[in-house]
């Protein structure tokens, strides 16, 4: 006689069920898997209710985020807005509430009362940067005797009197320059903006470029002088005055800021480039003439020479940007609190400035919050990344090429090999899952495609045990492990809400029947009776969401007196013969006030099979195994069942089946 031990387990997915492992379930319910036992459940202790219907979208705090009616964002009893659009999700990042849909984002700031919305367009107020002054400077060139005198007055001037000339043309133009610079002046057209510099020392808005000083641009800077002559010869040059235009920034405040923003808006800046030089002094710009009316007389004009318009365009669109000036004074910009020599020395590259005005609140396909930091996606392939508390400010931005983005995750342990990074961005899109790279600085590299699966909508990746799990749109979960895309199971279509209970140190999913089901680390799946309409994951918490609003915490189970279980184990194939014929089973079931009956059913193929071989009802307290003798009755396989109802806490341990 030969005595085999069959190890109960959960749910093994199987096309073949005689192909599954001895003792694996196809139906295991309110039974958890444990070392080589099955374990009745308890039952999830109840938590913050919300409204019936409600759906959970936060947690902040000891207060619950919902959506109620499809619309109306509710902090506990209090509507925080009102939104429009798919995709409605919210995010809690530092001291900021984030709402995003497919059509827009709504922020909200906490204060001592409660949150209130700030919106980055009333942060932004109406400023006009125009040219204030117009002037000029000048400065006395002095005389200049040619290295040779000249016997004709014609062009072109010697080569040494060229060089001569330009050299003290060039000196004293860069003299006028210092000079405006000491006096308040610009001396050459510049770019002007204006921008809302935040606490963290951010911009959330920056103003378009506006041109200013074009009045100092002009064809020519030549200033003219009569030559001196001796003995029918030129010797020179008497002093002449050589001016510079110039003039002043005018910044003329036209509205302030909305109230909501005032504590959270450090100052306006005045931002502007470089002046673009309008002159190039290392060439002459000379005329010689001779005028005839009256006494003849012997003219030079003399100057810098003008540069072209495409040049100084040039200068303007590549030059750095510096802070010119700010107010601190947010409430009272009509005032003209204006510190017109910041202290700061701020400098921004063209580049810089160009991001922070392409950085704009617009509507999101996915969004996901870790770490401080607000990441989203756009319907353009666009993934922004918000600096560290404080999501109204973009501190990355990268485009992914191809496919809408559905969901975004981050890797949750480092990855040392493929060139993903060690954190790297899952970007899931309708093209499949790209890997956004993080670079040795923090920075994100070029996306890289790392599978071609492609998530489900409306299913949001969730991490545990080292891994994102995700549900593709094939119906099968899947999990990403560093850069290793693995499937789990297959046949979960309807599946998109997952959380990862870190208690029980298992994957939680809310089915298409409202009903959960658990995958635990070992592979296997059970499920429970507890039925609900949402499942939404908090860190390391996993809630269930009852029709009637209650809230259950799935890592938190109480004990149950009377918790049902059913289990029915895959066919265990006997022999390959059909004259198999088992003598005896033990059950081994320990527990108090057990109501269970234990049952053999017996295959012999198609034709005929789930035949009771067996059935023992356990009633009351069992604390040692149960032997019972079977029927002699000739089997191919057979299967094993458990059903009726237990104390939470009781073991079903290995089915002992001599043959």
């Amino acid at each position: 006689m030969k005595a085999t031990t069959i190890t109960l387990s959960g749910i093994e997915q199987h096309y073949n069920p005689e192909a599954a492992t001895a003792g694996a379930a196809c139906k295991c319910n309110n039974l958890r898997p444990r070392e080589g036992v099955l374990q009745v459940t308890g039952l999830p202790a109840s938590t913050t209710a919300i409204a019936a219907g409600d759906r959970l979208l936060a947690i902040d705090g000891d207060r619950f985020i919902t959506l109620r009616d499809g619309h109306s964002v509710m902090w506990g009893s209090t509507q925080l807005a009102r939104v429009e659009g798919t995709g409605i999700a919210v995010h809690v990042v530092g001291n900021f509430l984030v709402i995003t849909t497919r059509a827009e984002r709504i922020y909200l700031y906490r204060t001592s009362s409660g949150y209130n919305e700030v919106a980055p367009t009333r942060a932004v107020p109406a400023i006009a940067i125009g040219q204030g002054k117009d002037t000029s400077m000048s400065i006395t060139l002095p005389p200049y005797t040619f290295a040779q005198p000249l016997a004709t007055w014609q062009y072109p001037l010697p080569s040494a009197d060229l060089q001569g000339l330009a050299a003290t043309v060039a000196a004293a133009w860069k003299q006028l320059g210092r000079q405006a610079a000491d006096a308040g002046y610009r001396t050459g057209p510049v770019l002007a903006r204006y921008a809302v510099r935040l606490w963290d020392d951010s911009y959330l808005y920056v103003s378009p470029a506006v041109e200013t000083g074009t009045s100092c641009v002009k064809s020519s800077y030549r200033t003219s002088c009569e030559a001196e002559q001796h003995d029918g010869k030129w010797t020179g040059l008497p002093q002449c005055e050589l001016a510079r235009p110039c003039f002043t920034l005018a910044i003329t405040p036209q509205a302030g800021i909305d109230e909501a923003w005032l504590g959270l808006v450090k100052s306006i800046d005045i931002l502007v480039t470089d002046e673009a030089q309008v002159a190039g002094a290392a060439v002459l710009d000379y005329r010689m003439g001779v005028s005839n009316v009256g006494t003849r007389r012997y003219t030079i004009e003399l100057g810098p020479t003008p540069r072209p318009a495409a040049a100084i365009e040039a200068d303007l669109r590549t030059s750095a940007w510096h802070l010119a000036a700010r107010t601190t004074h947010v409430a009272e910009l009509a005032k003209g609190q204006w510190i017109d020599d910041p202290v700061e020395a701020l400098k921004l590259t063209s580049a810089d400035v160009d991001a922070l005005v392409a950085t704009s609140p617009q509507g999101v396909t996915a969004s996901m919050a870790h770490n401080g930091r607000l990441y989203t996606g756009s319907a353009t392939g666009h993934i922004a990344v918000s600096r560290i508390d404080n999501p109204l400010v973009t501190a990355q931005s990268k485009k992914i090429v191809g496919g809408e983005i559905l969901a975004l995750a981050i890797a949750t342990r480092p990855i040392y090999s493929g060139g993903y990074g060690r954190f790297p961005v899952y970007v899931f899109t309708s093209e499949g899952i790209f890997a956004l790279p993080q670079l040795a600085s923090g920075s994100y590299g070029e996306a890289r495609i790392m599978s071609r699966k492609v998530i489900a909508r409306g299913t949001q990746p969730a991490e545990g045990d080292g891994s994102t799990w995700f549900v593709d749109n094939l119906g099968r979960l899947c999990s990403i492990t560093g850069a290793k895309v693995v499937e789990h199971l297959r046949d979960v279509a309807g599946t998109t809400q997952l959380a990862w209970n870190e208690a029980e140190h298992e994957l939680a999913m809310l089915t298409a029947s409202g009903h959960i089901a658990c995958l635990t680390t070992t592979g296997r799946v059970y499920t429970t009776a507890t039925s609900c309409q949402q499942l939404y994951g908090h860190g390391a918490r996993a809630l269930a969401v009852t029709a009637s609003g209650q809230t259950c915490d799935l890592g938190n189970e109480q004990p149950a007196s009377n918790q049902p279980v059913d289990y029915l184990s895959h066919p265990i194939v006997a022999g390959n013969s059909m004259c198999i014929t088992p003598k005896w089973v033990t059950w081994n079931v320990t527990g108090r006030d057990l109501d269970l009956k234990l049952c053999i059913y017996g295959e012999r193929g198609t034709s005929c099979h789930g035949f009771v071989v067996n059935s023992l009802h356990v009633k009351g307290n069992v604390g040692a195994p149960v032997k019972v003798p079977l029927a002699a009755q000739p089997l191919r396989a057979l299967r094993l069942a458990v059903s009726g109802t237990a104390p939470s806490g009781t073991l079903l341990g290995p089915v002992v089946i001599a043959i």
